[in-house]
């Protein structure tokens, strides 16, 4: 998507710096950001009947909406939160017709915490994401980071039982695919076999997803549960 909108960017970071309200139009949007994806976000928005204005009041979407059309990912960071930095990633997926379930735990022994889980049945597949409200770049920072989630993943599918519980749909997918999702700047890396995604090239991931899942040699998991799943639908 080209979102090199400068005007439309400048207009954003002075809503951030001055408060109150943003008022874009379906143009300032278009090719960068699905009006749909602001329904689903939720975050104190109003949008008139003919959806031609689409007046922002969140500081936290405001923030993300800059990172969006290109703005330093440093400079708006502490005006977003967590929760709805892993909602804006949350709703990507569910745009792309993903199964998403967040805050996915697994209590001790062997716990585990997944910030968003999401399966593509057509594809049969899972992603486990891990949502990093920084912008570091780093390597020591990332590897460490890309390791344990990698960790993360296989306790996880030692006990996938914890999994389908949360999302039915897990049984349908035959590997699982770990991915940070960061507020950094710059293009995609691969740290140990771990995607790092910059959340404004996130859409692009989703659309091309195969070749990224290639090209970046992301580490591929059996999933224990969708071979049980199917001996049961089989016997």
């Amino acid at each position: 998507m080209d979102c090199y909108r400068p005007d439309v960017r400048r207009r954003i970071m002075d809503s951030v710096r001055e408060g109150g309200e943003l008022v874009l139009s379906p143009t300032d949007l278009e090719g960068c950001i699905d009006l749909e994806l602001v329904r689903y976000l939720d975050l104190d928005v109003e949008i008139s009947e003919d959806e031609e204005t689409i007046a922002v009041r969140s500081q936290d979407l405001k923030a993300l909406l800059y990172i969006l059309y290109g703005g330093d990912p440093e400079s708006v960071s502490q005006h977003i939160s967590w929760r709805s930095f892993e909602s804006l990633t949350a709703a990507y997926l569910r745009l792309h017709e993903y199964d998403v379930a967040t805050n996915v735990r697994g209590p001790p022994p062997r716990g585990f915490e997944i910030d968003v889980l999401a399966v593509n049945t057509l594809k049969s597949i899972a992603l486990v994401i891990d949502c990093k409200h920084w912008n570091v770049n780093r390597f020591s920072s990332l590897a460490k980071a890309a390791r344990d989630l990698s960790d993360r993943v296989v306790r996880a599918g030692s006990r996938c039982f914890i999994l389908t519980r949360k999302l039915a749909s897990f049984t349908r997918a035959r590997y699982m695919y770990p991915a940070i999702v960061t507020l950094r700047s710059g293009d995609y890396i691969a740290v140990e076999g771990v995607p790092i995604i910059p959340i404004f090239r996130f859409l692009d991931f989703l659309n091309n997803i195969d070749v990224y899942l290639e090209e970046l040699q992301v580490k591929r998991y059996g999933n224990p549960c969708y071979v049980e799943g199917r001996r049961r639908l089989t016997e």
